[in-house]
């Protein structure tokens, strides 16, 4: 019997899965309208959540890869099964290396990265095979914490003024909507896999309003950081740091005896990648159960990991490569995050209209 996450687990998970993601200034193509290309990322994602929230309500009790299956058919179904699994694959070794990245350029520079990735890997697949509840568990206590270091951060950060963000809307249109794709695609790149955890929710409240909430802290979080990140390091500073989140950490001061204080920033960073890298990894675990017919989850939770983290290592040289692959990876993205989940949501309303047709209900399944 599966256990179950409450609503308010289920709102803080969506927060850490859209807040949960290291930004990188290679990603900048708008230069100081950054933020503004987050807001319109963020409108994108809204009917996304919405078709999430809908396939939830519609399948009850059914994770991704078992909506997909029941909506395409086993053939068209498995197909779509293995591209998700290797997304997901593919995702947690992206996330997995620029956490270790992360490490290496903040805290061990002489460290070998491979003892980093599987550090942090293992860690996830500890949590994984105790279930994704403990994961849920633990995210409501550090959201909490998370922002609490938020405000800390914010609240001691010097800005003097608002120069280095305007004027507003100094690129062109074309550019402007080339930067909301590719942050759309960067920010959140994983919606769908929300639909394993939610597999398990179990809540009267409304599944769209609990994903909505979530994600709302989520993006208020992100945009604050990228927003006061801006304004402390100045537009040139944000594009040409690795990590310039972190990096703006190094510009605060509270009451003129609390300075530096980069630890804090680097603390909250790895809180919020690490619980969205969990997910991902148990949606990964629970594909990989669902192909091999394991008996148990936690079977092949830590070969999985090893793999991830071998993966990690193995398929990015350095830094430049990493940038390199998650550009050329958006249309892979775009396939994987837009394409597919539209097909299985459509596909799923139509199964759902001839079911109701045959049995003759009138009955209409709401939010």
């Amino acid at each position: 019997m599966k256990e179950k996450i409450g609503a308010a687990q289920m709102v803080c998970l969506t927060a850490f899965f859209t807040c949960g993601v290291l930004m990188t200034g290679a990603i900048n193509k708008v230069g100081h309208d950054l933020w503004l290309a987050a807001i319109f990322a963020a409108i994108i994602a809204i009917p996304f959540i919405l078709i999430v929230a809908r396939l939830s309500k519609l399948q009850p009790e059914k994770d991704l890869f078992e909506i997909a299956e029941n909506a395409l058919g086993k053939l068209f179904g498995k197909l779509t099964n293995v591209i998700f699994l290797a997304y997901a694959v593919l995702v947690c070794a992206v996330t997995l290396r620029t956490m270790t990245e992360f490490v290496h350029v903040v805290a061990m520079p002489r460290t070998p990265r491979i003892f980093t990735a599987i550090a942090i890997i293992l860690v996830c697949a500890y949590a994984a095979s105790k279930s994704v509840t403990v994961v849920a568990r633990s995210s409501v206590m550090m959201l909490a914490v998370f922002i609490l270091i938020i405000l800390v951060l914010v609240s001691g950060s010097k800005i003097s003024s608002f120069a280095s963000i305007t004027p507003v809307f100094d690129v062109s249109v074309g550019e402007m909507a080339n930067q909301t794709g590719s942050l759309f695609l960067y920010l959140f790149p994983d919606i769908f896999f929300l639909l394993v955890p939610l597999s398990q929710l179990k809540t009267k409240r409304s599944v769209r309003n609990v994903l909505l909430f979530g994600f709302g802290i989520g993006f208020i979080i992100l945009f604050v950081s990228i927003f006061i990140s801006l304004l402390s390091l100045g537009e040139r500073t944000f594009v040409e740091m690795h990590f310039p989140l972190f990096e703006s950490t190094s510009t605060t001061a509270i009451g003129g005896f609390i300075q530096r204080i980069e630890v804090v920033g680097a603390i909250s960073e790895l809180i919020a990648t690490f619980i969205k890298l969990s997910i991902v990894f148990h949606v990964a675990a629970r594909g990989i159960v669902r192909f091999t017919k394991a008996e148990a989850e936690r079977d092949l939770v830590f070969p999985l990991a090893l793999l991830i983290a071998a993966v990690s290592v193995l398929l990015f040289g350095n830094t430049i490569e990493l940038r390199s692959f998650v550009s050329m990876s958006f249309v892979f993205s775009l396939v994987v995050v837009v394409a597919l989940p539209v097909v299985i949501w459509v596909a799923t309303e139509i199964r759902h209209a001839s079911d109701v047709k045959k049995s003759g209900a009138g009955a209409k399944v709401l939010y």
